[in-house]
């Protein structure tokens, strides 16, 4: 190419964008016949252009040249495949190109999770994200963007299976600074952040024991009592213990409470791409447990009053490996970690009676009604740019109570009086059965009394209708009696001895009884 056609070609980098079709236009219209089609494939294979201004560049040299759009098409195309020829060639091979270029990482949860050097964390990678990326590359034997997608996968399956026997969980703790403050069983102990640690998120602030905006809010909503168990609750879930203990956290009780303010603040000491919201109401769908995988909270800001908590609720929150699918993407199987902080004006309906079933709950009522003026909508923003170090001082206390209040690593939350006294409410809303047995008006609960069995299902339904509450079978009845609320309270079955009539031992009617 000549002199001046170099110096032509210079002046024309003042011209629009090389994303823009004009830009590329504007080079190739000043070159000689000879020099468009000698070059005009190795000018456009060199960048990065889209589709669309392909295209247009395309259909002007079709117009230029006088030839075919299929020629020009083919002829860029060869070229492409010249530059790529080392390229990898199957799916298999590109997934191990891009892990070689990887930072140290590890796939977990559907994801990967790729060490950050500057933060000393490890960041989450969704597949789709590779996938994105994958894309740029205009790979070989990739036409399609599921190509792509299946690449990601590959890759996936590849990493995790050599990550498979490694210990790959976070340690039991919090980032902070350049702080790791890990959980032992004999208390919280400061370590200099490393990658060993894990981490997943980092708190950007030091601990703060000051008052401020974040103390008075706790000290308006919560009685001191309840202010210790929500220690405990910031605590298991900064720390990443709450999935352990098997618990669901519960905020319960009127509406301009302060619970979905609490809610907030605690948000905003978690990234946003480790939070999800995905309702119990819908974790028997395989997408939306998907989006609770890998995540450090799930939080569920009103439970569905109509949609009672059942078998799903019990198997994720208490360690169970569920089957999970993004869209697009391969299945795969994890053990939720996600802490469950759930908000609610009422106590959740559930079709689970099981003494399985009480033990996930950790609940805090809240009784304090704040007047619509006294209300601060931007709490929680305030608390992200001024006081993060306040709320890391409150949940680095709870995490010493639970230390305290466990043994030998199996951590637990304290328990209060008022929580028994909720779960007893809780049980009588929802189960019939332990309503029925609780009513003075109607049973006397004796070692001394008896009631045919008949009998008693006949005063259950009537008591039922009465009490405006949906009653079980006969069967479901008899089980309950013998294997759950009737046992509790010492009931079992016997005969009469005079009658040979089956029997309740330990419950009478108020009423004269019947065999």
């Amino acid at each position: 190419m000549s002199d001046d056609l170099e110096a032509d070609l210079a002046l024309q980098l003042a011209a629009p964008s090389p994303s823009l079709p004009e830009y590329w236009i504007a080079r190739m219209s000043i070159m000689n016949e000879t020099d468009l089609r000698t070059h005009w494939a190795i000018m456009l294979s060199e960048e990065s252009i889209p589709p669309t201004t392909l295209d247009s560049v395309f259909q002007w040299l079709r117009e230029r040249l006088g030839v075919r759009m299929g020629a020009i098409r083919s002829e860029f195309q060869q070229r492409l495949r010249e530059i790529n020829a080392d390229e990898p060639e199957t799916h298999g091979d590109w997934a191990r190109w891009y892990l070689e270029g990887l930072p140290p990482n590890f796939a977990a949860d559907g994801m990967f999770w790729i060490f950050d050097d500057e933060s000393t964390i490890f960041r989450p990678c969704a597949l789709e994200f590779i996938a994105n990326i994958l894309s740029a590359q205009n790979g070989k034997n990739c036409t399609r963007d599921g190509d792509y997608r299946a690449i990601a996968g590959r890759a996936y399956m590849i990493r995790a299976q050599e990550t498979k026997e490694q210990q790959l969980e976070p340690m039991v703790g919090v980032a902070a600074g350049s702080i790791f403050y890990r959980m032992t069983p004999d208390g919280i102990v400061e370590e200099s952040l490393a990658m060993e640690h894990r981490a997943r998120f980092k708190i950007e602030a030091d601990p703060d024991e000051s008052e401020g905006l974040f103390t008075k809010f706790i000290a308006e909503i919560a009685d001191e009592d309840q202010v210790k168990l929500l220690r405990q609750h910031f605590a298991g879930v900064l720390f990443g213990v709450q999935w352990m203990m098997q618990k669901v956290v519960l905020w319960y009780g009127a509406g301009a409470t302060g619970k979905s303010t609490l809610q907030s603040i605690l948000q905003v000491m978690v990234p946003d791409e480790l939070i999800s919201s995905v309702s119990p109401k819908d974790w028997d769908k395989e997408y939306h447990r998907a989006a609770m995988a890998g995540m450090v909270l799930n939080v569920v800001g009103e439970v569905d009053e109509r949609s009672p908590l059942g078998a799903e609720f019990k198997n994720i929150t208490g360690g169970g490996k569920v089957n999970a699918r993004h869209p697009t993407h391969q299945p795969f199987s994890y053990v939720s970690k996600a802490a469950q902080v759930f908000c609610s004006n009422y106590l959740p309906p559930s079709t689970d009676k099981s003494d399985a079933f009480w033990r996930r709950w950790s609940v805090v009522e809240f009784n304090n009604v704040k007047e619509e003026k006294a209300r601060d909508p931007a709490l929680a923003a305030k608390i992200r740019s001024k006081e993060l170090g306040c709320v890391l001082a409150f949940a680095l206390k709870g995490a010493q109570e639970i230390v305290d209040a466990s043994t030998e690593g199996n951590w637990r939350f304290r328990t209060t009086a008022r929580q028994a006294d909720i779960e007893t409410q809780w049980i009588l809303e929802i189960n019939s059965v332990a309503a029925f047995l609780a009513d003075e008006d109607a049973l006397v609960i004796s070692e001394e009394c008896e009631v045919g069995k008949t009998q008693l299902f006949k005063e259950y339904l009537e008591w039922s209708r009465d009490n405006n509450m949906r009653p079980l079978g006969r069967n479901k009845f008899n089980r309950e009696m013998s294997e759950n609320e009737g046992w509790k309270k010492g009931i079992r079955i016997g005969r009469n001895e005079v009658s040979g009539v089956r029997v309740w031992i330990g419950v009478g009617l108020l009423a004269e009884k019947s065999f």
